[in-house]
This record gives structure tokens, sequence and C-alpha cells, in this order.
């Protein structure tokens, strides 16, 4: 299934390539894996031009987080990733690989909050680099 609960502008760079490649991989995760959960949000960090043509006024995004996880043999898996609006389209998806830790900080949210303290801060304080690499190159 899939849930949107917003849309939100985009510049076609990001859009037509990273960004879109990296929910390409996430659908490729879906079927490796049986299921995923995607938490994916904006961050306005930067002002930004207002969105043109517009018949009511928007705060466009500075940049966009996701956070892919996926249950892997009782060990949930996860890898998480910024990009910016002005992230070229040909930027690889390992070089916004980044923590759940960074994405808190910069978005003022809490994620994973119901796990145990010690398997939260584990889980979102590390990139997952090895993990990552195995599905988002």
């Amino acid at each position: 299934m899939n849930y949107y609960s917003n849309i939100v502008p985009q510049r076609p760079d990001l859009n037509r390539g990273p960004w879109e490649a990296l929910e390409a991989k996430t659908r490729d995760l879906v079927r490796r894996y049986g299921s995923a959960w995607v938490m994916c949000g904006p961050l306005y960090e930067a002002p930004m031009p207002p969105l043109p043509n517009a018949d009511e006024p928007h705060k466009v995004p500075s940049g966009f987080w996701k956070i892919v996880a996926v249950p892997d043999g009782g060990v949930l898996r996860v890898a998480s990733f910024i990009m910016g609006q002005t992230t070229p389209r040909t930027s690889p998806l390992i070089d916004h690989l980044t923590s759940v830790d960074e994405i808190e900080q910069r978005s003022g949210l809490d994620f994973f909050w119901q796990l145990p303290d010690v398997e939260e801060n584990a889980m979102e304080s590390v990139r997952n680099l090895a993990w990552a690499q195995g599905w988002a190159n």
C-alpha cells in the first residue's frame, strides 16, 4: 500500500534524478523484503523562491529527508537520506546517506521513540553504509 499525505514542489533535477532513484530503490526493497516502512518530509532550512503561478501562497522546502526501514530476519534495517533542492540530477544516492539523528536534528522530529533507548540510540546514530551500499548504488 502507498499512502500520500501531501505533495510538495521539488526542482526537476532533484525530482527526476536522485529522489526518483531513491523511490525506485525503495520499491525494489519492498520486492526483496516483502515490506518497507518509509517516512519522508520537507526541510525548511533556507529561504526559497515562491512557487510560480500559484494561486495561493506556499512555503517551498529547501530540502527533503527520507527514512527507509525494512524488517530482515528479526533485525530492523534503516537507511536515511537528506537531499537539497539544488541536488544535481546525477548525484549518487549514497552521497546523501545520513543518520536518523541528523534528520531528527534538522527536522525537529523524533523517530523510533517507542524502542528501548539503547536500541533507538544505536539505530539512529549510524549511517548504515554497508547495508545501503548493497541496494542504493
